[in-house]
C-alpha cells in the first residue's frame, strides 16, 4: 500500500489534494521523463486505490494472501492456475524493485 494505515477503498483517512499530493517516480520510464510525467515525477490527487482496476486489485490480494500461505484454490501453489502464478509473481517482482529503490533512496 502507499498509505501506511491504509484502512481501504472509500475509506481514505487523509486524501491527497493538490496542495499535498503524492509525488513520486514515474513508474512507466523510471524517472527518465516521458509523455506520462513531468520530467519523471507523477503526482497522486485523491486516493491512489482509485487508480487501480479490478484485475489488477485481484493480483494485488492474491499476492499478500500467498505471502501467507493462502491461496485462491484449496492446496498449494500446484494446484493453483497459471494466471494466478504468473499475478503473483509479478507482483512480488514489483514490489521487490520498489523496496529496493525505497532502500537506495534513504
Amino acid at each position: 500500500m502507499i498509505c501506511r494505515s491504509c484502512p481501504g477503498r472509500a475509506r481514505c483517512r487523509d486524501v491527497p489534494t493538490a496542495a499535498t499530493a503524492i509525488v513520486m517516480e514515474c513508474p512507466r520510464c523510471a524517472g527518465d521523463g516521458c509523455a506520462e510525467c513531468d520530467e519523471g515525477r507523477i503526482e497522486l490527487v485523491g486516493c491512489p486505490l482509485d487508480l487501480i482496476d479490478g484485475p489488477t486489485e485481484q493480483a494485488l490480494r492474491a499476492a499478500d494472501l500467498a505471502e501467507h500461505g493462502s491461496w485462491p484454490l484449496a492446496g498449494g501453489w500446484l494446484d493453483q492456475t497459471e494466471s494466478c502464478l504468473a499475478a503473483v509473481r509479478v507482483v512480488q517482482a514489483e514490489r521487490r524493485n520498489w523496496e529496493a529503490r525505497m532502500i537506495e533512496a534513504k
